[in-house]
C-alpha cells in the first residue's frame, strides 16, 4: 500500500465554518477532500491527513504555539515514512494581516519547508518522496474574522502565480518536461516540488488533479478539487 501525507491547515483538517455545536465542527471523513481523495485513489493507497487550524508556512502565532509547519514538519513526515507522495496545501493563514506577510514573503516560507522536506537525511531511505505544491483556495469572505481583509483576499488571488514560479524555477518541477526535452536531459518529478510524475504515469491519483496534460499543478486547489468531485463548494477557512 502506498502512503500520501496531505500536509496542510485547517481545510485539510476538515474545519466546518457554518458549525452550529461541537459534533458538526469538522467535516466528516468522506466529506474532507483528503477522504474524497481516499475513496476515488481505492484501496491500494493510504491518505493520511496532517491538518492544523492556523498552521502557516513557517510563522508563529504568539497566542497559539506550535502553529509554524516548519517546526512540526520533520517529526511528522518522519513519523509516517515510507510515503509515495508529500502534499503541501499552506499559505492561508499567513495572509491574515496580523502577519503582515506579503505573497513573496509567503512563497519563501513555502520554499524553507521544500528545502528542509528534501533533505535526504529526513529519510531513512535517504530519498525523499515525490512533493506536490498546491496553491490554497482565494479567500471570498472578508467580513467573518477582524484578521482576514480585502489585503488577505489579494494575496490569496495573487499566490498561485508565486507558487508556480517556486516550483518551476527553483524545483525543477511542475510543466519542466518541455524544458528537460529542450536540453537533453530527463524529465522527473522525484524529490521535486508538483512532482507527481510516477503517481501520473500509474494513475495513481489521477482524480485529485494529478492527472491529464501537463499543466502547473498549483493551478489545483483544494477548493476546486472538492467542488469538482464532490459537488459542493465551501468556504475557505485556515
Amino acid at each position: 500500500m502506498k502512503t500520501i501525507l496531505l500536509y496542510g491547515d485547517s481545510n485539510t483538517w476538515g474545519f466546518n465554518p457554518d458549525f452550529t455545536c461541537r459534533e458538526d465542527m469538522r467535516f466528516a471523513r468522506e466529506e474532507r477532500w483528503g477522504g474524497v481523495l481516499q475513496a476515488q485513489l481505492g484501496a491500494g493507497w493510504n491518505v493520511l491527513e496532517e491538518g492544523l487550524g492556523g498552521r502557516t508556512t513557517t510563522l508563529e502565532d504568539p497566542a497559539a504555539p506550535g502553529r509554524s509547519g516548519l517546526s512540526l514538519l520533520a517529526p511528522i513526515v518522519q513519523s509516517h515514512q515510507p510515503m509515495e507522495l508529500l502534499v503541501f496545501l499552506l499559505g492561508t493563514n499567513d495572509m491574515k494581516n496580523t502577519y503582515r506577510a506579503s505573497e513573496a514573503d509567503i512563497r519563501r516560507g513555502m520554499e524553507l519547508l521544500i528545502q528542509n522536506a528534501l533533505n535526504p537525511y529526513w529519510w531513512d531511505t535517504r530519498r525523499p518522496p515525490k512533493m506536490l505544491l498546491i496553491s490554497p483556495t482565494h479567500i471570498q469572505d472578508t467580513g467573518v474574522h477582524d484578521f482576514i481583509d480585502a489585503s488577505s483576499a489579494r494575496k490569496s488571488r495573487n499566490l498561485a502565480a508565486h507558487y508556480e514560479q517556486l516550483a518551476r524555477l527553483r524545483f525543477f518541477g511542475c510543466g519542466d518536461r518541455d524544458r528537460a526535452k529542450r536540453q537533453g536531459g530527463p524529465a522527473s518529478g522525484q524529490g521535486r516540488a508538483c512532482g507527481a510524475g510516477k503517481s501520473r504515469r500509474e494513475g495513481g491519483a489521477r482524480n485529485a488533479g494529478m492527472s491529464g496534460k501537463e499543466r502547473p499543478c498549483t493551478h489545483s486547489t483544494m477548493h476546486a478539487e472538492r467542488s469538482r468531485l464532490t459537488g459542493t463548494t465551501r468556504r475557505p477557512h485556515g
